[in-house]
């Protein structure tokens, strides 16, 4: 009888498990695409249960003691993963899909359903946002992929593929000490965080998740493009101004924080496992309703400029990450609690999802997009992926029918900010 295995809990783990013991969100990410016919339905159901081998905690359960924290292998079956409907309503059972939720103390962590309406088919992935984020799951799609294509090719296929290590240490382990040093010294201040979270009219309704999202033509998002670049600015820096500008609106705050995750994989010197190597930048900003666009896009980009090769942001997940592997867990719990809190109000940017790499063979991958979790309210969040040069942006919150109009007219009057 082989030996159960147990992996370690990391750091970033534990800050996502208590992120929704604090009811902020329900740490689970959400993907969605729509292929043009269907999967061969073997060769897929041998793809899904092959990504045990990049990441075997996907088939495991989540333990916690006052002593620590790790995952541990379970035994499940493809039926416990993977699901199948047929409809002839498929935005309904998508949106259904998209919203369910998974059992992180009792595993797996993912769940995949397939959809099918006639010839086409809609795939939905839900994945527990512990073991990471916007850009591990990514690369955890692009080897559903290629593993797909593997067994359709040769349904006897051997996956030889492993697993990387998940541990920050491969963020923080090829820096000098002089820069460890500066790590640990140069902080991002945080006490301006609490009195300016602008106050939105959100009342939440936990049994109500939703998922809202607008998509923006590939045309339209090329003349963002232009539009940006002709001002030395970047397509993210547009989307926090459309963002921040949209928000002012919106309330009568004078002052706003917003965070805005930062991908680690930067500082990588090697490939790494799929896990969360994501930091958080502060940006604050003064109000905008007297300025125009491009003097917004402007502030803005000065504000991502001086922080782009700052290490501030990296300076409270290398402290957690050091008390996390020296102190005992109780003790790491109650340094998590005090080190790390964001503004209620975030924007992500997941980035580009590679069309090339998100390749089915003769099923094309019409569309897709990538969200976070379903915040609870007051906590408010939009997130942009782009494919094929479309992008969408997206709000996620456990939201009251109120809510919902909200939120709509949120993602309809930031694309109106748009500079078209």
């Amino acid at each position: 009888m082989s030996k159960i295995q147990i992996f370690p809990a990391e750091s970033s783990d534990i800050k996502h498990y208590i992120s929704a013991q604090n009811h902020k969100n329900d740490h689970h990410l959400h993907f969605y695409m729509h292929l043009s016919r269907p999967l061969d339905w073997v060769a897929f159901k041998k793809a899904v249960l092959s990504l045990e081998k990049v990441l075997p905690q996907l088939f495991s359960h989540f333990k916690e003691t006052t002593s620590g924290a790790w995952w541990q292998e379970s035994v499940f079956a493809a039926a416990d993963v993977l699901f199948y409907e047929e409809t002839e309503d498929p935005d309904a059972a998508v949106q259904r899909a998209l919203v369910r939720k998974l059992s992180t103390e009792n595993g797996p962590q993912f769940r995949v359903t397939v959809i099918r309406h006639q010839d086409a088919e809609h795939v939905v992935f839900i994945l527990n946002h512990m073991l990471a984020d916007g850009g591990g799951m990514k690369e955890l799609l692009y080897h559903l992929a290629e593993n797909y294509r593997r067994f359709l090719a040769d349904p006897e296929a051997v996956i030889e593929e492993t697993a990387g290590s998940r541990s920050l240490k491969e963020v923080f382990g090829h820096f000098q000490l002089l820069d460890k040093w500066k790590i640990m010294t140069d902080t991002q201040e945080n006490e301006a965080t609490a009195q300016n979270n602008p106050v939105l009219p959100l009342e939440g309704d936990d049994l109500r998740p939703v998922i809202l999202t607008r998509t923006i033509s590939a045309d339209t998002f090329g003349v963002l493009k232009a539009y940006a670049k002709q001002r030395g600015a970047t397509i993210n820096d547009l989307l926090f101004a459309a963002f921040i500008r949209t928000l002012f609106r919106k309330t009568d705050a004078e002052l706003i924080d917003i965070d805005c995750p930062l991908d680690l994989r930067k500082y990588l010197n090697k490939p790494a496992g799929i896990a969360n190597f994501t930091a958080n930048l502060l940006c604050t900003m003064p109000d905008q309703q007297n300025a125009t666009f491009e003097e917004t896009l402007h502030t803005v980009h000065q504000q991502f400029a001086e922080q782009k090769d700052s290490l501030k942001p990296l300076h409270i997940y290398y402290l957690l990450d050091m008390i996390h592997h020296v102190f005992p867990y109780p003790s790491f719990k109650k340094w998590m609690a005090k080190l790390y809190d964001i503004p209620t109000t975030s924007l992500t940017n997941i980035g580009i999802i590679d069309h090339e790499r998100l390749d089915f063979g003769d099923s094309e991958v019409l569309t897709c997009l990538m969200n976070g979790s379903l915040k609870y309210a007051p906590y408010f969040q939009v997130a942009a992926t782009t494919f094929k040069n479309q992008l969408t942006l997206s709000t996620n919150l456990h939201a009251t029918a109120n809510d919902q109009k909200w939120l709509e007219a949120f993602l309809t009057d930031m694309i109106d900010e748009f500079p078209l």
